[in-house]
């Protein structure tokens, strides 16, 4: 009876067993192989349709850095030069990078905005990528990579959109992974991943040096690692691969200023007078101490996703053994050192720490493990809802919500550029006159005539020379100036009177733009 009872419980389970190992050699479907990559593409327009002031549910993206970007990439297009006939500090990729999105749309943010979508789809993509090397299964992936690119979109630092930290995100995410990768495969890297460090690099050093930290951060762990495990020669071939990949990043750029004969302008804006103009003030003690509070400052500013980083790199210096613990130590430390190493705090410079985030993730998964499942669906559930939450708070105190699907003629911008229009001479001209461009160049569909088309935040005497000349000389028929909480006097120079006067909500406070126009 025993056998007779024991032979169909003997065939069922071998049926079962077939059907689990057919399953399990079944070729997977698209879906199943590429069906995430669907998800990251809907989730990154639909994240940018709310988060970046370049969408198309905004009239414009008034911050005043994106605006100075495009307003360089329109002249460029135009004819003019980077640095020589147009003044503005950052690094030529980065208008490079404008000048080719003005291809797109030169009269809004359109081009930028499709950007910022493949930009925010391959960093969930790579944050993915970096969870899957700790064998977590894809929708656990996908699930921190949503977290994080919801809550680094609509983050304090995010701001509207369009900072250089935010377009070299995927380049230091990139990093990571290839390192990580390396390190739990014990491989050594390739030549062409030496070479593509030191393309990506050369490109962020061309870009804004001031990012560049965290590949000094990579290149230290480097050494550390080589010296550790006895291969000199190892360092010298990473050199010479590296060397050559910036380089590459180089030669175009030194084409394009060889070409227009724009060389020493190249020299003097991006390298001198943002190294001596910018620098920092004081002893080395005092500029160690700026270093370690703004770093702070801009850290407490973006809890939703730096808890997450702190948290990461915290974990794994106790938790992990060998390189990983090291590798991030390193990285972190003087990345932070770099970026905050002008003493100065602006609410874009924190954003590069959300790369680290993913290794918070871990340290959480790793806490609660996946074959807990209440409790792993419960700590999803409340990493889900802080970030619902945190997302929508900073939705509001970005600012830029108070022209979400407004109408473009309600803004100033607009109102400015239709009187422009209608009152101005056929060729008209406009100066940004005591402080940076607020998106009046871009909706009046003007290019800059005059080499500083906005006070940038250096200080500089010769722009404000410059200038004041520009007035002196009425080099300009229209000016617009903007009171703030900053400015307080209007402008007042005998050959301009003022036409228009609009208060308006600019990010997180009222303002008041007036508009001027040369006497007759």
């Amino acid at each position: 009876m025993s056998a007779e009872r024991t032979a169909p419980e003997r065939d069922k389970q071998q049926n079962i067993g077939q059907q689990n190992s057919s399953r399990q050699n079944a070729t997977p479907s698209a879906w199943q192989k590429y069906g995430y990559l669907l998800v990251f593409a809907l989730a990154s327009v639909l994240i940018a349709l709310f988060a970046f002031g370049g969408s198309p549910f905004y009239p414009i993206n008034e911050w005043s850095d994106p605006n100075c970007f495009l307003t360089v990439g329109r002249a460029m297009l135009d004819g003019k030069v980077m640095y020589r006939d147009i003044y503005e500090q950052k690094g030529p990729y980065v208008y490079f990078l404008h000048a080719l999105a003005a291809l797109i749309s030169d009269s809004s943010f359109l081009g930028v905005w499709l950007m910022e979508i493949v930009n925010l789809f391959f960093c969930m993509w790579l944050i993915a990528k970096i969870v899957g090397l700790y064998g977590y299964r894809r929708c656990v992936c996908v699930f921190v990579a949503l977290c994080i690119g919801t809550s680094v979109a609509f983050s304090y630092a995010m701001s509207t959109g369009d900072s250089v930290e935010e377009f070299v995100s995927p380049l230091y995410l990139w990093l990571l992974y290839i390192t990580v990768k390396s390190i739990k495969q014990d491989k050594k890297f390739t030549p062409l991943q030496y070479l593509f460090i030191g393309v990506t690099a050369g490109v962020v050093f061309w870009s804004k040096f001031t990012v560049v930290g965290i590949y000094l951060g990579w290149f230290a762990y480097f050494v550390w690692r080589s010296v550790r495990r006895k291969e000199s020669k190892e360092i010298a071939k990473c050199i010479a691969y590296i060397v050559g990949g910036v380089v590459l990043a180089t030669l175009p750029c030194l084409a394009y200023f060889l070409a227009t004969g724009a060389f020493a302008d190249w020299m003097q804006v991006y390298l001198y007078d943002n190294l001596f103009l910018y620098s920092p003030k004081g002893n080395a003690f005092k500029s160690l101490v700026m270093v370690f509070w703004t770093a702070i400052v801009s850290l407490v500013r973006n809890p939703q996703y730096n808890l997450f980083a702190l948290f990461g790199v915290i974990w794994f210096a106790i938790k992990k053994k060998g390189e990983e613990r090291w590798f991030l130590l390193w990285i972190f430390a003087i990345m932070t050192a770099v970026l905050f190493i002008g003493g100065k705090v602006y609410r874009y410079y924190g954003l590069p720490f959300y790369v680290f985030a993913a290794f918070g993730y871990v340290g959480l998964l790793e806490i609660f493990p996946a074959e807990n499942k209440k409790r792993l669906k419960a700590v999803g559930a409340v990493c889900g809802a802080l970030i619902v939450a945190t997302s929508t708070l900073f939705f509001f105190t970005n600012g830029h919500h108070h022209h979400i699907f407004r109408d473009r003629d309600e803004l100033a911008q607009y109102k400015v550029a239709a009187y422009i229009r209608e009152h101005g001479d056929d060729d008209p001209t406009l100066l940004n006159y005591g402080g940076l461009d607020n998106g009046f160049s871009l909706a009046a569909e003007l290019v800059p005539h005059l080499r500083y088309f906005a006070e940038l935040n250096i200080p500089m005497e010769d722009m404000h020379a410059e200038m004041a000349r520009y007035l002196d000389e009425g080099l300009t028929e229209f000016v617009i100036y903007r009171l703030d909480n900053r400015v307080k006097d209007e402008l007042q120079h005998k050959k301009y009177e003022e036409v228009l006067r609009i208060r308006e909500w600019s990010r997180e406070e009222r303002v008041t733009y007036i508009l001027y126009q040369l006497k007759v």
